[in-house]
């Protein structure tokens, strides 16, 4: 039986270091086409398919999106011929992508992946980031309502301690993610609650 799992989340979160675990486990991402340059800590055709701007618009997409003037993009070719070569896939992209690939596969799973404001401002630091840039990042993580994905979610995975969210993957792929799921449910709803009485509070 084939299986696609759709990894979607805020930046900052680790999906990258989820996908890494998955591919341990023995699945197969789906790389994506970017019109960015190549930084010297990646590898053609392995983090992506670095392309042209031309290249990339004449591509066949099943989703693409624009961030910080460079392009994004799965390609149709990608999927489906990593589809009928391998039984496990999956790919990491944003909440539009992942609605659009559920539609081509329904029996695709999405995972969303999150971390509370608190977690993200360490993690940004322990990056050297700026403090404004960074309190700018986690305003627009809460702007564009990006915690709200969990919605649109088949598992959802709190990635604090990323061994427990390695254990929470395992129990995912058992299908043990029920009680799981209703639990983060409700941490994320008072989440966003909260942070929206405090912008409110801001305003006023």
């Amino acid at each position: 039986m084939k299986k696609i799992l759709i990894i979607v989340g805020p930046s900052g979160t680790g999906k990258t270091t989820l996908g890494n675990y998955l591919k341990e486990l023995g699945w197969v991402e789906f790389i994506s086409h970017t019109t960015r340059k190549i930084r010297e800590t990646e590898i053609p055709d392995v983090d992506y398919y670095f392309v042209s701007k031309e290249k990339f618009m004449e591509t066949e997409k099943v989703e693409y999106t624009q961030y910080a003037g460079n392009y994004y993009g799965l390609s149709v070719k990608e999927v489906d011929e990593k589809i009928n070569k391998y039984n496990n896939c999956y790919c990491i992209v944003e909440k539009n992508g992942a609605l659009n690939l559920k539609k081509i596969y329904p029996y695709a799973k999405v995972i969303f992946v999150y971390n509370t404001p608190k977690v993200l401002k360490e993690r940004m630091k322990e990056r050297g980031g700026d403090e404004n840039v960074i309190k700018n990042r986690i305003n627009n993580i809460f702007r564009t309502k990006e915690l709200e994905n969990y919605k649109y979610a088949d598992i959802i995975i709190r990635n604090s301690d990323l061994n427990v969210a390695k254990k929470q993957i395992d129990k995912a792929l058992a299908g043990n993610m029920f009680f799981n799921n209703l639990i983060h449910k409700f941490y994320l709803i008072i989440i966003n609650v909260i942070y929206k009485f405090k912008i409110s509070c801001f305003k006023n």
